[in-house]
């Protein structure tokens, strides 16, 4: 059996993701195997996005600045 390449958004990866965390627990050994093989894919696309959401140290730094300002 060949791989398909597919497009999908960042959110339609993510839904899917959190999908098969949902079913992870059913029984079965083949589909627990296919199911974390599928979410171990999925986690390699979603990683450096996740990544990328952390704010710097410089941001963090001003947010609480202005926070202080605002009080």
């Amino acid at each position: 059996m060949s791989a398909k390449k597919i497009t999908l958004k960042n959110k339609e990866i993510l839904e899917i993701f959190q999908g098969l965390h949902a079913v992870r627990e059913i029984q079965g050994s083949r589909f627990a195997v296919l199911v974390a093989k599928n979410m171990k894919e999925l986690k390699k696309v979603l990683d450096p996005i996740d990544q990328g959401a952390i704010p710097s140290r410089e941001f963090q730094e001003l947010s609480v600045e202005i926070n202080k300002l605002i009080e």
